[in-house]
């Protein structure tokens, strides 16, 4: 007659089933005769029952959500060549989403023992299994593959258990890709990491000149992105010299609101073209809030001159 220690009982269940299942379960000798009856012997031949060790089956995920199986064991293979956790589930009804759910415990069991990675080991590989016992014939998936989508069984297979690593290996694109949003974006991520204001600079002066308004949002939300990282990685200091640098950039790269004028009026044939464009910005710029001398600054004519302009149409006060 068997005799089970309730030392080793797991915790009650409101199913008879599963309480039998694991009140059996907890006895060794029952755990490892299981084993060798359910699994295949080419399997079996590569594990050393010797070691099994029972594990909790209670499981926290990293949301915060507890979950339980009904077994779980570690057993060492042949050899020395690892170990492996053993995950046996006990059914007595079908469940057509049971491949899911054996697929999550054996991620969340691998993940418990995530600590192992610090001494130097792996982690052990999870073997699921469902001991089913219903009246009806299971009939549902047993494997993830069955339950997605019709993929090409190659193309499956390939990232079946790996994921696809796209890694940015550079800080700035070339020139021949300075012009493509998409490698700006990803240069971003990089450049904010250890940000210099020769990278900075080079990287928001790209931004500017891409002419595919396509990803206009795409550019203000990277803009305020690395500002925001340069803000708090190097402070305030490093923004502001970013911030004068690109006004002196900008006024460098711009040519003058008069000579644009000029041209206005080459374009349309008035002589007094100039004259007319500069008066109606200036008017604007006021209009705006912008003091004289800023204007001055980017219309190139003196605060004088702004002022009667200003004046004359009533912008401020004489």
């Amino acid at each position: 007659m068997l005799q089970i220690k309730r030392s080793t009982l797991p915790k009650r269940t409101h199913q008879p089933h599963d309480k039998l299942f694991k009140q059996l379960m907890g006895c060794r000798e029952v755990a490892c005769a299981f084993i060798r009856k359910m699994l295949p012997q080419s399997l079996v031949s590569c594990l050393s029952l010797e070691s099994l060790k029972v594990i909790s089956g209670e499981m926290v995920s990293p949301s915060g959500e507890s979950m339980s199986v009904d077994y779980a064991c570690r057993i060492s293979m042949v050899g020395g060549k690892g170990e492996v956790i053993l995950l046996i589930e006990h059914q007595s009804q079908p469940d057509k989403l049971m491949a899911l759910r054996m697929q999550r415990y054996a991620t969340e069991l691998m993940y418990q023992h995530r600590h192992e990675l610090g001494k130097g080991n792996r982690i052990p590989w999870v073997l699921p299994m469902v001991f089913y016992t219903g009246v009806q014939r299971y009939k549902f998936a047993t494997s993830i593959k069955e339950l997605v989508s019709n993929v090409d069984d190659d193309l499956l297979m390939q990232y079946q258990n790996s994921f696809l690593l796209k890694e940015i290996s550079h800080e700035m694109p070339g020139k021949e890709a300075n012009r493509d949003a998409l490698e700006l974006f990803f240069a971003a991520f990089k450049i904010a990491q250890r940000p210099s204001l020769e990278k900075i600079l080079a990287l928001l002066d790209n931004l500017d000149m891409l002419d595919d308004y396509t990803f206009s949002e795409g550019v203000c939300l990277i803009k305020q992105y690395v500002l925001r990282e340069i803000e708090v990685k190097k402070g305030v200091k490093m923004l502001e010299s970013i911030k004068l640098e690109r006004e002196k950039r900008r006024k460098k790269a711009m040519p003058s609101l008069a000579d644009l004028c000029v041209e206005l009026g080459k374009k349309e044939g008035k002589k007094e073209g100039k004259r007319e464009c500069v008066q109606q910005i200036v008017l604007n710029m006021i209009r705006d809030g912008l003091d004289p001398a800023t204007v001055s600054g980017y219309a190139q004519i003196s605060v004088r001159e702004i002022r009667n302009i200003a004046e004359c149409a009533g912008a401020i006060d004489a």
